[in-house]
């Protein structure tokens, strides 16, 4: 049907699991100016109870994958879905040192900016400002 939304554009949360206050503002910032629902953790114990409880509304997960505690540990431990909720990890990482992430999924690498975060959900059809016109906060 032209013009309808897929499933996952219909769901407007994504959660964000980062232990950077810095960073978690600007990317709930980020992602609230673009409609979406921002369910935010610093931990991955909150990040898993906000999981358990929204999981059919998630459209997509940014998971800091070198967390206390674990980010990518975060990921095993969720229950399998269907369809799967799709995750973005991000890393401070240097190219090359976190390879073993992108096994997981896509990896976004710190710092990154306002056009990166679109880019990352634009990446699974999700909608987005046009980032080329934004500047990087």
């Amino acid at each position: 049907m032209p013009g309808a939304a897929t499933a996952r554009e219909t769901r407007r949360s994504i959660l964000v699991l980062e232990n950077e206050t810095v960073v978690l503002e600007f990317v709930t910032r980020a992602l609230r100016w673009s409609g979406y629902q921002v369910l935010a953790a610093t931990d991955p114990a909150r990040a898993y109870d906000l999981f358990s409880r929204y999981a059919p509304e998630l459209a997509l997960m940014l998971v800091e994958a070198r967390l206390p505690g674990g980010g990518a540990e975060f990921i095993e431990r969720l229950p399998t879905l269907s369809p799967r909720v799709p995750v973005v990890f991000t890393t401070s990482l240097a190219e090359g040192n976190g390879d073993c992430l992108r096994q997981l999924g896509p990896v976004m690498r710190k710092p990154y900016g306002t056009t990166d975060v679109y880019r990352a959900i634009q990446r699974f059809g999700l909608s987005a400002p046009d980032a080329s016109d934004l500047l990087d906060n």
